[in-house]
């Protein structure tokens, strides 16, 4: 393989025939008499060989033992043949064939749920969607159809999992858009098709079964140890735990069981985990996973951080200058958020955590907004003191990026005052002082040591009406600048 990528055409033509053989045989016994009429193995092999060089010559592969490029070759050429035969069963298909070509690669046939005329867009769409990306995202698809889990592309292709997780899902988002374009298309006595979803093709299963990467990792409870009690919130209780699996403590949020019987909210908690497992970010709360426990509650495992939150440290006795680094953090990373397509909904000191070197981390995404809930569930909820106008009256407009650009004030006000910006004994008086119309004033009065501009950048934030506030989260990271 070294000579070959240095150029050298004589060890292509030795790859080629040390293995062509064996590779030919592999497909023969894996066709029945129907596909062998319609399926040519030598054609499969060809195929297999070209896409391999093709991949090699880029320095796509790495051969460090004994039987590895054997494996490669045969994976390469078993992707090939069951494309190959779902594309010849779609071609000429009665519901008697549709049934017995299924069985002619017994349980490595496509899935039976899915129609061959499904398979074959699959396979087209595929090969379109292959070539709009990246060399690197290329990789990671195709490490993802070769079998590999997402701990074991990130080791492959030096990134972390989680970055691998957001290629995942950008490879998804593509993916639905060209199946939803054929779908618009399709006319009026057309059946729907099935959501494509892509999976890991696994040993025994179909080729076109991409990848399913979108959400965060499916747990079980007896997975983890509870220790003890470290948060409650209005849905949930957070417990320090021990991950057996990855021995090593972490935090587990644990939906109340008063809030079961209520879809919407589950459905919320659930999505919490969704969101936040495509996000990479250190400013970002790390997601480790999801899961129902036996007796049907819900749970999040996330990273466990030692430093509490910015709640105790808030207050006259905090310098200026530490609580406007802290909050330049927090809106660093929700501008990294926002990039992504999440709104957060839900800032305020409880959800920023303290990381072992003192960066905080923003958690809570349980009423955030992504592209796909935007609108469709309402941000009437969190802490009455935190919250904009908008999240409580949409006379005031809608739920937004600018949203949580009041959060990001309310939050610096808190740090520097010891308060949050509207106050009242009841939460019916405060929600009424939030969609008022008197502004927000205060920080000078309580603290007179705030330097002007910062008091200037904590007044824009909170204005009522979202036009006066700064736009974009980047604009505000580049006021704190």
């Amino acid at each position: 393989m070294e000579r070959f990528r240095e150029g050298n055409e004589q060890s292509a033509t030795e790859l080629f025939r040390r293995f062509a053989a064996r590779l030919e045989s592999l497909v023969q016994s894996r066709l029945s008499k129907k596909l062998a009429r319609r399926v040519d193995a030598e054609d499969v092999v060809l195929s297999a060989y070209r896409s391999f060089f093709v991949r090699a010559r880029a320095g796509r592969f790495e051969v460090d033992e004994p039987g590895d490029l054997w494996r490669l070759l045969a994976q390469i050429t078993l992707n090939k043949l069951y494309r190959s035969a779902e594309w010849n069963s779609a071609a000429r298909r009665t519901q008697d064939r549709e049934q017995g070509n299924a069985a002619d690669l017994g349980d490595q046939a496509i899935d039976a749920t899915a129609s061959h005329e499904l398979a074959v867009m699959v396979a087209d769409q595929l090969e379109h969607l292959m070539s709009q990306l990246t060399e690197a995202t290329s990789h990671v698809l195709e490490l993802r159809l070769q079998g590999h889990d997402v701990d074991e592309i990130a080791a492959l292709v030096g990134r972390s999992p989680r970055t691998v997780r957001r290629q995942l899902e950008a490879i998804r988002s593509t993916f639905a858009k060209l199946a939803g374009s054929e779908t618009e298309d399709r006319s009026p006595n057309q059946p729907e098709r099935a959501s494509v979803r892509l999976e890991p093709h696994k040993t025994g299963a179909s080729a076109l079964r991409l990848i399913d990467e979108v959400s965060a990792e499916r747990r079980t409870l007896d997975e983890f140890v509870l220790r003890r009690q470290i948060g409650l919130g209005l849905t949930g209780r957070v417990y320090e735990a021990f991950d057996k699996r990855q021995e090593k403590l972490v935090a587990v949020k644990v939906l109340r069981k008063s809030w079961l019987a209520d879809r919407s909210l589950r459905e919320r908690f659930e999505s919490e985990a969704d969101i936040v497992a495509r996000l990479d970010h250190p400013g970002i709360v790390r997601i480790h996973g999801h899961g129902e426990s036996p007796n049907g509650g819900w749970f999040i495992v996330m990273d466990l951080l030692p430093g509490g939150d910015l709640t105790a440290h808030a207050g006259l006795s905090l310098p200026v200058e530490q609580a406007v680094g802290w909050v330049r953090e927090v809106a660093s990373a929700v501008s990294y958020a926002h990039r992504e397509g999440v709104i957060h909904c839900d800032l305020k000191p409880a959800n920023l955590l303290l990381s072992m070197d003192e960066h905080v981390v923003v958690t809570d995404f349980g009423f955030a907004q992504s592209r796909e809930t935007l609108g469709r569930h309402a941000c009437i909820a969190g802490t009455p003191a935190f919250m904009a106008p908008e999240q409580i009256d949409d006379a005031w407009g809608q739920v937004g990026r600018h949203t949580d650009i009041y959060g990001v004030g309310a939050v610096l006000f808190f740090l520097l005052t010891g308060r949050p910006p509207v106050h009242g004994s009841r939460v019916r008086e405060v929600l009424d002082e939030v969609t008022s119309q008197h502004e927000i004033e205060g920080v000078t009065e309580l603290r007179p040591d705030v330097p002007p501009q910062w008091v200037e950048v904590c007044r824009r934030c909170l204005r009522k009406s979202p036009r006066e506030r700064f736009q974009e989260m980047d604009e505000l990271v580049n006021a704190f600048r």
